[in-house]
């Protein structure tokens, strides 16, 4: 390409920018109008799309998250509040699969076995405080439900079966 075309090509390139800003300042309502309506359409395609510029551009959109979190920090945590106070359930199921592979149902369902109380003491669960998932911590195994203290001293006792007996036995021995 010659001298005088690429400057041909980039005087029209320029020209062409700034009509179609032009049109698009002149129309934005319309152009709005139009550009959400395919998105409301292309869900999954605008889903995709964003996966694309996300994998792209992680650290720009980290950034712009971080700054829009700092600049209106109040808001973001209502909002974080909010969320969470309406997605308990979710939040817990998540908690949950993450951690034990269980689902809140399973969870439920074991609770419902155990009649709502603890597996070692027996005792009621608190209104605000849920029992305690206790598992193998080698095999993940989910074992029951316990109260905090329950979980604690079986943690304290390093989950051996056999230090469990001898504490119940030296209990009964200074009963």
């Amino acid at each position: 390409m010659s001298e005088y075309d690429k400057k041909r090509y980039k005087e029209n390139k320029e020209k062409e920018k700034k009509r179609s800003l032009e049109y698009y300042y002149a129309n934005k309502e319309k152009s709005n109008h139009r550009s959400k309506a395919w998105r409301e359409k292309n869900k999954s395609r605008v889903k995709e799309l964003n996966k694309i510029w996300y994998s792209k551009n992680k650290v720009k959109a980290k950034e712009h998250s971080k700054k829009l979190y700092y600049s209106n920090k109040e808001k973001a945590l209502e909002v974080n509040r909010t969320w969470y106070s309406k997605n308990k359930d979710k939040v817990k199921n998540n908690y949950l699969k993450r951690n034990y592979g269980m689902s809140l149902d399973e969870y439920n369902t074991l609770l419902t076995l155990q009649n709502n109380v603890c597996a070692i003491c027996f005792k009621k669960e608190i209104l605000d405080k849920s029992l305690i998932v206790d598992h193998n911590h080698e095999t993940g195994k989910v074992r029951g439900l316990l109260c905090d203290k329950c979980n604690f001293a079986i943690g304290l006792l390093s989950d051996n079966p056999e230090t469990v007996m001898s504490a119940f036995y030296y209990l009964i021995k200074y009963q």
